[in-house]
């Protein structure tokens, strides 16, 4: 058997410990096995045996092992379960998992960021930016979530909605590359000059190696009939980045 982490060899322990008795340490998915089968209704080593069984990576024995006490199974056995769900592409039933848990567990974040994940997946974008806004209100500084929202908002083209975004990551993490980069670009394209050329430079100054950067700060100055300055910028840029369309 693969190496345990430290929650399965904790549950191990605590179910090896209460219903075998302090006479060795069960690290073998056959004897979780047939801990659960002689004691089938006791959830915590049949979460156990689902935490061996994602470590191997057989998904569908997860589900196999959960999905009939869903109702039943602690937030982490709820959070396996749809994982697993996932992992088969089963994205109904991992939807409808986390849906269950969010109701059980309103105040985390973790679980409206894999709702948001799941209904990504599943190319419902109205569900899942609701569940991505409810995770970011829980965990303002939850990085992933702002990511995956973002993902959506650009796919969708709501560069309004992208923007306003942006502005709040960079508020939070600060400025970094990729997001300058971002907001130079859909500046641009949107045709706000003056906001363009101010976060192009910007991201220019942050990461000088990222030729859209130049080009799109190149092409605001071309737009506000800045010509040296523009034609400046794109001759520096095709000198640069040679290899670069």
């Amino acid at each position: 058997m693969p190496r345990l982490n430290v929650r399965l060899r904790f549950l191990l322990v605590f179910i090896c410990w209460t219903f075998v008795g302090p006479i060795g340490f069960c690290e073998t998915v056959n004897q979780l096995e047939a801990l659960v089968k002689a004691n089938p209704n006791r959830t915590p080593q049949r979460e156990a045996l689902a935490q061996a069984y994602m470590q191997a990576k057989k998904f569908d024995k997860v589900i196999d092992v959960l999905a009939p006490y869903s109702n039943e199974i602690s937030n982490s056995g709820l959070i396996d379960l749809s994982l697993a769900y996932s992992e088969t592409n089963d994205d109904i039933n991992a939807v409808r998992t986390l849906t269950r848990l969010t109701e059980k567990d309103p105040r985390h974040f973790r679980p409206y960021f894999l709702l948001g994940m799941a209904y990504k997946r599943a190319k419902k974008p109205n569900e899942a930016t609701k569940a991505l806004r409810h995770s970011i209100e829980l965990a303002p500084s939850h990085r992933p979530s702002y990511d995956a929202l973002l993902e959506i908002l650009l796919a969708g083209k709501q560069n309004y909605e992208s923007r306003i975004l942006i502005s709040e990551m960079i508020q939070q993490f600060g400025p970094k590359n990729d997001l300058l980069s971002s907001q130079c670009k859909l500046f641009a394209i949107d045709g706000f000059l003056k906001e363009a050329t101010s976060a192009c430079k910007k991201a220019v100054s942050v990461d000088p190696k990222i030729p859209e950067n130049h080009i799109y700060l190149a092409q605001t100055y071309y737009d506000q009939n800045e010509i040296p300055t523009a034609e400046k910028i794109f001759t520096t840029a095709a000198k640069q980045f040679r290899k670069s369309e």
